[in-house]
C-alpha cells in the first residue's frame, strides 16, 4: 500500500508539475498577447497621427506654394505695369515737348501783342 501511495504521490506531483507548466505557458502567452495588442494599438495610433501629420504638412506645403504663386504673380503684374507706364511716358514725351513749345510760343505771342498794344496807347 505504501507503494501505491508513492506512485499516486509521484503521479499527483507529475500532474501538478504538468499543470503548473501549462499554467505558466498560458500566462506567458497571455502576456505576449497583451504586448502584441499594445503594439497593434500603438501602430494604429501612430498611423492616425501620421495621417493627420501628412494632411497638415500637405496643407502647409500647398499654402506655401499658393503664397509663392501670388507673390510671383504680383511681381509680374508690377513689372508689366511699370513697363506699360514707361512705354506710355515714352510715347507721350514728344507730345509733351510739342505742347510745351506751343505754350512757350503762345506766351511769346501774347507778350509781343501786349507790348504792341501798350505802345499804341
Amino acid at each position: 500500500m505504501n507503494m501505491i501511495v508513492v506512485v499516486l504521490a509521484l503521479f499527483a506531483a507529475a500532474f501538478a508539475g504538468g499543470f503548473l507548466w501549462a499554467f505558466m505557458g498560458w500566462q506567458r502567452t497571455r502576456g505576449e498577447l497583451a504586448a502584441a495588442e499594445a503594439r497593434v494599438e500603438a501602430v494604429e495610433d501612430s498611423r492616425v497621427t501620421m495621417a493627420e501629420l501628412l494632411k497638415a504638412q500637405a496643407a502647409q506645403s500647398a499654402q506655401v506654394v499658393a503664397d509663392q504663386m501670388v507673390s510671383r504673380a504680383t511681381e509680374t503684374f508690377r513689372a508689366q505695369d511699370q513697363l506699360a507706364r514707361e512705354r506710355m511716358a515714352a510715347q507721350l514725351k514728344p507730345v509733351s515737348d510739342t505742347l510745351t513749345r506751343f505754350q512757350d510760343h503762345v506766351a511769346a505771342l501774347e507778350k509781343s501783342d501786349s507790348e504792341e498794344a501798350g505802345g499804341m496807347r
